[in-house]
């Protein structure tokens, strides 16, 4: 009588979109020494053909916990600010406005319905848990891609070198919080008996030795104690997010001169706890958590011009 769920994306998760969109490069080692790999144009091929792919996209009901004219910490997926399908409609694209977006930039609207079936179906349907407990385990307090951002390096006094950015939010690093709780401040989707916060990256959830699996076994036994890194309410995103845009390395040094980056390969390396990094295309981006030890931070540019760095403050 009882279901638990970890991580659960129920309403969908923007890195869904942002495959879909523009594909992403899969990597990985032969006995960790050769690599080899799936490039992002394949992906993206592949992509839009999975009605799995396309479920994942956030829902219509997503964009009833996310809204940039409330908070600007909880924004629609996609800021198109320089109208990349060419159809007038600039600026924060609601579900309706980011479905004609995917269709005049000719991905499978067929698929894209069969996705949005589903959803219409399963998303109001949550709270009828026919008398099972539901108990929900959360992460959170992990920077997770909440916004994509399309516009442009100069906007005076005329709109000049498109580039593309992130904005992150509370979640698990893949989940935002809101899709895998399914409860804001101010509504309650899940119908939960419980919901569990969780300070874990989303795929650490099922770790055996794990808080979140720890947590899971004990509400199976209905008599162990909770571990005591769970919380009942969930834990805000605290930190400091850098982002650099084309020509430039973005790299993370602690005093042990571990790092946070990309390594000579190419590939990326999370070296430093509580770090991140993250990239589209020319855009880089790295998350320094509040838990973080002291960190350098390195920039590159390879050209001679003038870097721009922005600089985004995550608080409680």
């Amino acid at each position: 009588n009882k279901l638990v769920e970890l991580g659960a994306p129920h309403l969908g998760i923007p890195d869904s979109l942002k495959t879909l969109i523009y594909g992403v490069a899969l990597k990985s080692k032969v006995f960790g020494l050769f690599p080899v790999g799936i490039p992002a144009s394949e992906i993206y091929d592949v992509y839009q053909n999975l009605t799995s792919g396309f479920q994942l996209i956030p829902s219509k009901k997503y964009y009833d916990f996310y809204s940039p004219t409330i908070d600007k910490s909880l924004p629609y997926p996609f800021w198109d600010d320089r109208d990349v399908d060419s159809n007038s409609v600039t600026g924060y694209l609601n579900y309706n406005q980011t479905k004609t977006l995917l269709s005049n930039l000719k991905h499978n609207t067929t698929t894209f319905n069969l996705a949005e079936s589903l959803h219409n179906t399963l998303d109001s349907s949550y709270s009828q848990t026919n008398g099972v407990k539901v108990y929900e385990i959360v992460g959170s307090n992990q920077p997770t891609l909440g916004q994509i951002i399309e516009t442009y390096y100069l906007v005076w006094p005329v709109n000049l070198l498109p580039r593309r950015d992130e904005l992150y939010i509370n979640g698990d690093g893949t989940v935002p919080i809101y899709s895998a709780s399914l409860k804001s401040d101010s509504q309650d989707l899940s119908g939960a008996h419980k919901i569990y916060y969780v300070e874990q990256q989303h795929s650490n959830l099922v770790s055996q030795s794990g808080t979140a699996m720890q947590t899971v076994k004990a509400i199976l036994n209905e008599t162990n104690p909770l571990p005591t890194q769970v919380k009942d309410q969930k834990i805000s995103l605290e930190g400091r997010q850098i982002s650099v845009d084309q020509d430039t390395s973005l790299d993370l040094y602690d005093d042990s001169n571990n790092h946070t980056g990309l390594n000579s390969s190419g590939d990326v390396e999370t070296n430093i706890s509580n770090t991140f990094y993250n990239s589209l295309e020319d855009s880089k981006h790295v998350f320094i958590k509040k838990s973080a030890s002291k960190v350098k931070v390195k920039v590159k540019s390879t050209k001679t011009a003038k870097v721009k760095i922005k600089v985004r403050n995550y608080s409680a």
